[in-house]
């Protein structure tokens, strides 16, 4: 964080220092310093005027103007004063550079101490949360839970930004290439951090290099997904009905490369199953559809999937993960289902732009992590079967660092190329 006196109090000690410098070359104003303290007649001052102008401040003191003019007047009698500079220093050469070279260590005292005495504060303005995502999905719904209550511990407003597009590269380079002032966060998965880099060759930015972790935030499993409709009620029929028509069953997800995309291809793998993937950009029209029954499956998390699964507008037949939901515990997971392989834990958290000073990474985690934590949150993620993690920024990082391999594995041999 810059501070405002300190470019302009090191300007006027350089400044004045330049002046002391060219000083000991004036002959002329030397021999009519002496002529003033030998008291000779008919001797005269050479006049050095210098003028220190700080009125040029603005309210955020920002700038500073300093104007140095060294100028040679006419001769004054001896024994005159004038009074109409700011700052006159007229005792002669040696007068005069003494009382400049007083002020070289008072404003270098005035640099330092402003350098604690002003700092800027942070936040002073609102900040906003880029989500790679459309409105009404996961990271959306996640991202709009935590922007209220981290509005009000950081005392500034925080507005959630949708960039779906594109896999969530949309948001991912608008998120790159923000300024690394702490006013831009991104909300990142590992679709985007993991998976893109391997399916996407070319990309306008580096998710390894770019990004600054700050908190994990969620961690969970999705729900496998089909219309009440559709003839199957256990994952073993599912498995059976798509067998009997390879390639005919289709399946959405919110885009190439997704989680739900990847889980789909593991699912293929696993079971020896032909579907059709049918990319959305938009994550609410998927659930929307496979109501109507224009896809017939779909893989899918808990917190926007379980509403319509109470309300028999949607049948889960299994959850993709390690355990069963609380929300709907009758719901078996894969591994009870016969198909214990079948398993993934998504994950999204909180960045910044690569540059991010580590003081507000540090306060910006200080402020989320309670909010992601906090009652309110931690409960409605249980509620649908995931966890509020809430970590530190080095733990984030490592989690990163151990996941990516996993979902590199899962995409390579899945071998999806996008252009």
């Amino acid at each position: 964080m810059g501070h405002h006196y300190l470019p302009a109090a090191l300007a006027a000690a350089a400044a004045i220092a330049c002046v002391i410098a060219s000083g000991s070359a004036s002959a002329p104003a030397e021999a009519s310093d002496r002529d003033h303290r030998r008291g000779r007649k008919g001797g005269s001052v050479r006049q050095l005027d210098m003028v220190v102008d700080f009125t040029a401040f603005h309210d955020d003191m920002q700038s500073v103007s300093l104007d140095i003019r060294r100028t040679a007047r006419r001769p004054l009698p001896l024994g005159s004063v004038r009074h109409d500079s700011p700052l006159m220093l007229r005792q002669g050469q040696e007068g005069m550079m003494t009382r400049l070279s007083r002020l070289v260590p008072i404003l270098l005292a005035l640099a330092s101490a402003s350098a604690s005495a002003f700092p800027e504060t942070y936040p002073n303005r609102p900040i906003r949360v880029i989500v790679p995502g459309a409105a009404g999905g996961v990271l959306d719904g996640n991202a709009r839970r935590v922007a209220d209550k981290f509005s009000q511990a950081i005392g500034q407003p925080v507005v959630v930004e949708n960039r779906p597009g594109a896999s969530g590269n949309l948001g991912a380079e608008a998120a790159a290439k923000a300024r690394p002032d702490g006013y831009t966060l991104f909300v990142g998965s590992a679709s985007i951090l993991c998976v893109n880099p391997v399916v996407f060759p070319k990309l306008s930015y580096n998710p390894a290099e770019d990004f600054v972790p700050i908190t994990l935030s969620v961690k969970g499993s999705p729900l496998l997904l089909v219309n009440p409709q559709f003839p199957a009620s256990t994952l073993a029929e599912f498995i059976a009905y798509a067998k009997a028509h390879p390639g005919q069953l289709t399946f959405g997800t919110p885009g190439v490369g997704t989680p739900q995309h990847l889980a789909g291809e593991q699912l293929m793998k696993l079971a020896g199953v032909q579907l059709t993937h049918v990319p959305y950009k938009n994550q609410p029209q998927i659930l929307t559809d496979l109501i109507a029954g224009q896809i017939q499956a779909t893989i899918e998390f808990a917190s926007i999937a379980v509403p319509h699964v109470k309300a028999g507008k949607l049948r889960a037949l299994v959850v993709v993960g390690p355990r069963r939901k609380p929300s709907i515990p009758l719901v078996p997971t894969a591994a009870e289902a016969g198909l214990p392989a079948f398993t993934q834990t998504a994950w999204n958290g909180y960045f910044a732009p690569k540059g991010t000073p580590p003081e507000i990474v540090a306060r910006l985690q200080q402020e989320l992590v309670p909010v992601i934590k906090g009652k309110e949150f931690s409960e409605f993620q249980v509620s649908l079967g995931s966890e509020a993690v809430g970590s530190t920024a080095a733990e984030f990082a490592a989690f990163i660092k151990d996941e990516c391999p996993k979902w590199r594995k899962i995409a390579t041999e899945a071998n999806i190329q996008l252009e």
